[in-house]
Formats: structure tokens, sequence, C-alpha cells
């Protein structure tokens, strides 16, 4: 496969919080137009053949099947040639074997693919559910402390049904619970974390979270914010570094809000603070955390989804100045925008890279890209 390299941003400009570079990023077209899947709802960022880079995991929404692209080459494999699956999946170790397995979603089921390395066979399908059909959201965590990961999703808003939870009793025995929320029905975006900081897993989802009572059996709704849209991208991080989670949020597909942060109450029973990055947004189909430029304070990164061919829709970090309620400026890394993008440290040189592409349209086939961070490089020059 022949890949195509463009450097973005080649003058490296100085950050004045901080004296530190804005990272220059190169450009990689994975796969183009003419032999990507059709609609690559799906992606994921992992290590696929064991050889200690993270690889990048793409699948179709469209019949194009699931496919692999091993670093560095970027060589195209098929996990399977055809079938079309929900819009969200993850690389994880669900058997704990060592190695990375699949766990993805079609109108058959649920369900994880093995890793073949310790068998030698190919990529085996369990079941999960029988569930797995117009998946929107899709997280792992150990959500009832037996300390094997969960599945969570959340379903097409349409649907109006509560955040099921998968939990794995043993990688082939699973139990189903949706015992969830009991608002927020019609809605998407999902994303768990610690928010009480009670060593347990929580879940959030439109303008609440769900506290985890009873190790995942019973779960209390907490409001922390009015008004948010329906549909939401959402992501969890402390950004203020002050040893509480705060919540990120961006409205997605046609719906209109902020992009804004949620810094977290010292007590449970606090007020959580709205802080907008941009006002009256929409289409965001990206969003997640990380240190961008190596100076010790979480960025962030978000993609707006690319519908028309006239749209300008950024690919952007958000990077912080790190003060105790940070501000936030933005770079934009591309105008083609991208849906359901990752982060990883794909080349395992200390950054963190993006990975994502566009959900595909009535233009045809879209480029499967990479957006490798270079600030690591250029500190060793």
């Amino acid at each position: 496969m022949s890949v195509q390299v463009r450097v973005i941003a080649p003058i490296l400009l100085l950050s004045a919080a901080c004296g530190r570079p804005t990272p220059q990023f190169e450009q990689v077209i994975i796969d183009p137009v003419e032999t990507s899947p059709a609609k690559p709802y799906g992606k994921a960022i992992g290590d696929l053949n064991g050889d200690g880079f993270n690889d990048l995991f793409i699948s179709s929404a469209q019949n194009g099947g699931m496919q692999a692209y091993l670093y560095p080459q970027w060589t195209k494999i098929a996990i399977r040639d055809s079938g079309s699956w929900s819009e969200d999946c993850m690389v994880l170790d669900i058997d704990d074997d060592g190695d990375s397995d699949i766990v993805n979603g079609n109108q058959n089921g649920l369900f994880w693919y093995e890793n073949p390395l310790s068998s030698g066979s190919h990529w085996i399908e369990h079941l999960i559910g029988s569930d797995g059909a117009n998946i929107h959201d899709l997280v792992a965590a150990d959500l009832n402390g037996d300390n094997r990961m969960d599945v969570a999703v959340r379903y097409e808003k349409e649907y109006e049904r509560p955040v099921t939870l998968f939990y794995s009793e043993t990688p082939e025995t699973w139990q189903v619970h949706d015992h969830t929320n009991k608002t927020q029905l019609r809605g998407e975006g999902l994303a768990t974390a610690d928010l009480d900081g009670d060593g347990d897993n929580d879940l959030i989802i439109g303008n609440v979270w769900l506290e985890n009572q009873g190790q995942g059996m019973k779960w209390v709704e907490h409001e922390y914010a009015e008004n948010l849209p329906e549909q939401l991208i959402i992501a969890v991080a402390d950004l203020d570094l002050n040893g509480n989670m705060d919540i990120i949020v961006a409205p997605q597909s046609n719906q209109t809000g902020n992009l804004s942060w949620f810094s977290a109450p010292a007590k449970e029973t606090g007020t959580w603070h709205e802080h907008v990055l941009q006002e009256q947004v929409s289409h965001m189909h990206g969003l997640g955390i990380a240190d961008f430029n190596s100076d010790g304070h979480p960025d962030i990164h978000t993609s707006t989804r690319h519908d028309h061919p006239t749209e300008n829709d950024p690919v952007s970090i958000w990077y912080s100045d790190g003060k105790p309620k940070p501000s936030f400026k933005e770079q934009v890394l591309s105008h083609q925008g991208s849906h359901f993008s990752k982060i990883g440290d794909v080349d395992r040189d200390g950054d963190p890279d993006i990975f994502g592409a566009n959900w595909g349209s009535a233009e045809g086939g879209v480029e499967i890209l990479l957006w490798r961070n270079l600030i690591c490089i250029i500190f060793l020059i």
C-alpha cells in the first residue's frame, strides 16, 4: 500500500504560557478513497499483532467488514471481509491472555473477537449479548468491582433505551443489566470514570452522571448541567489538575450547543461550573483528552463530522494554558473533518497521535487518516 504523507504547520510556534512549541503534525493517508471500506464508522487503536506498536482498526457500516492496518507500513488485513457494524467499537484484552481483542456489534449481536496470536487460528467470534445493532456509544471498564472488563453501550437516540451493561463472568459468559438511567433515554454520548472518588466507575450521559452503587447493580442519577443537547459526545478528565474529574461535552450530529467543560465541585453535592470553549457548534463527532505538547497539562481534541463538500470541518487540538482554571487555544490540523476520531501513541514515541476518517456521504469513499504528532521528535533534535 502506498502511504501518502503531508506535514501540517511546519513553522513551530512557542506557547506563551509554557514556552514549549506547538506540535507539528504529519498527516498520513492510511487508506485512500479508492480502497477504503465504505462508511468506516467504527475506529479503534491497539496492538493487534503483538509487536509492541499500536495498529489501527476500522469497521464498516456498509458491508465493508472489519479491517486492520498494521504499523509501520499500514499493511491492510481483513479480520472480516464483509459485513456491516454498529457505530462504535473497542480494542482491548477481553480474555486476559496478553493480546488485544476486538469488541464490536452488528444486527446479529454484540461480540468480541479473539486475537489469534495465542491460538494460531483466525479471529474467533464470541457472543457477548444478543443486541448489537444500532449501538452508538461503547465503553469498557470494570463496572462491578470483580476485576474483569465489562462493556457498556448506548443505543441510537431513536430507540430511547437505557444504557445497557454487559457484565463479564468469564470471557464466554456475560450477564445483561439495563436498570441504569430513568431519564435521558432519548440521547447519545457515553463515558465512564470514577467521578466521586469512591473507587468504582460511574457513567456519564446527557446532563447527568450515574453514581455506581451496589457493585454495578444500582445507579443513582445526579444532574451536573441543564439543557444540554440530546446528542452529545462526552469525555472525562481532570483538566484543572485539582484531583477531581471534570466532564467535557460537545454537541454532535445536527444539534447545536457549546463545546464546554464542567469543573467538578469539591463536594459531591456542590455545583458543577461550565467553562465554554466555543459557542454554538454542531456536528462534533470526535472528542478526547491527552497531553499533546508534553507540558504536563491535559489538552482537548475535537473533530467535526464532514457532511458536504463545501463545509469547513476542523480537526483540532485545544491547548491548555496550564493555569489553575485553564483556558484553551485552538490549533486546527485539518479542515477535512472526522467522525469518531481516536487518540493513541501509534509510533511509541511518547506523544499522542490522532486516528480518524469521515463517516462517508453521497460524495463516495473517504480517506483513512492518521495525524502523527512530531513533538517528541522535535525535542530530540
